[in-house]
């Protein structure tokens, strides 16, 4: 039953597809654009471009900003081996409490490896 459903269905198909109005076919040629448009629709384009760009980076410098200085405050950490798990308090300040047995933290500025940072 279901190998002569599938047989109908396919030459139903085959009789449907070719008997479909030409019409249905796009055969319009594309028109060319009056001189210059293109150019002047492009223009606009990056100048909209350069807007929204300038929109976004407006909007995302006070986050880059905070986010630099934390990355400063994360150069302090010489090795998370050296630190606790992260607590997070009520107020959702986080705390990373060094190990007692760690060694001593270098101070700032300081490389451990015996390098100064410039």
């Amino acid at each position: 039953m279901t190998r002569l459903t599938c047989a109908g269905l396919l030459a139903g198909i085959a009789f449907v597809v070719p008997a479909m109005p030409a019409s249905a076919q796009d055969t319009t040629t594309p028109q060319t654009p009056p001189s210059g448009e293109v150019e002047r629709n492009i223009d606009e384009m990056k100048r909209t471009l350069d807007q929204l760009w300038d929109d976004v980076v407006t909007q995302m410098e006070p986050t880059i900003d905070r986010l630099m200085r934390n990355m400063e405050t994360l150069d302090r950490v010489d090795d998370f081996g050296y630190y606790e798990d992260p607590e997070i308090l009520e107020n959702g300040d986080i705390i990373m409490r060094r190990k007692e047995d760690a060694p001593p933290l270098p101070p700032p500025g300081v490389d451990p490896e015996g390098g100064v940072d410039l």
